[in-house]
């Protein structure tokens, strides 16, 4: 879990330098446009989307639909009003994304998966139905220590003004790799293992050192192809 929350701090610390210092929005976060550099750091990528916040603000919405934060129906009227910033632009929309994108790390599956159609395709309709009609009040709980499921949920959250800026989830992050000695003492360089072909849980994540498959854990043989930012298994802290 040292890796999971080196990585997150990462992620967000970029996320709030992009807001902060530049008034820009990802709008766009996702695993396929997170980077890893040769020593395993993490950068933002593909800013194609990325949109500079001023005082004019357009009804279109782009990003990846599984990632995109859900649109309520209060909010819908953000689109229409110039006096607010409409929803696409919110910064706390990337949180929401990155969010998801540190579930995934975490639970080593793609999130929301529920509501993939046979094709894999996110039915982004339904799971928005889903959440105005309160049939889902949440998103899928992480499975980890209570800190950082705390953290995630927090920046899952469905309704937009509940969630943290990158800003706050930083000192969040900073706190528990300060305070939880049994995270401090783990190591954040992952091991690459190439001959290694079953998915593991990040290292710790049940406060424990034990090795955990994801077979295991969940009683089913996950496809390899599932693994983030890795051309080879690698085994997370």
């Amino acid at each position: 879990m040292c890796t999971v929350l080196v990585w997150a701090r990462q992620l967000f610390d970029a996320l709030d330098y992009m807001y902060q210092e530049h008034k820009i929005v990802h709008r766009d976060l996702k695993p396929e446009n997170i980077l890893v550099t040769d020593e395993y750091f993490l950068k933002i990528g593909d800013l194609g989307a990325a949109k500079y916040i001023d005082h004019t603000f357009s009804g279109s919405f782009v990003g990846t639909h599984r990632y995109m934060s859900p649109l309520q129906i209060d909010e819908s009227q953000e689109i229409s009003d110039p006096s607010k910033q409409s929803i696409q632009h919110s910064h706390k929309n990337d949180v929401y994304s990155l969010g998801l994108v540190l579930w995934e790390i975490v639970e080593r599956r793609v999130v929301l998966a529920g509501y993939n159609e046979r094709d894999g395709y996110f039915n982004r309709d339904l799971f928005s139905h889903d959440i105005n009609s309160k049939k889902l009040k949440e998103a899928l709980l992480c499975r980890c220590q209570a800190n950082v499921q705390e953290l995630i949920e927090n920046c899952t959250r469905f309704a937009r003004n509940e969630r943290p800026t990158a800003y706050v989830v930083l000192e969040d992050l900073q706190a528990i790799l300060s305070s939880d000695l049994f995270i401090s003492q783990l190591t954040f360089e992952p091991r690459e293992e190439e001959e290694q072909r079953k998915l593991l849980r990040p290292i710790g994540f049940n406060g424990t050192e034990e090795r955990v498959f994801i077979l295991d854990h969940f009683g089913i043989n996950l496809d390899p192809s599932v693994d983030l930012f890795a051309p080879v298994m690698m085994e997370i802290c």
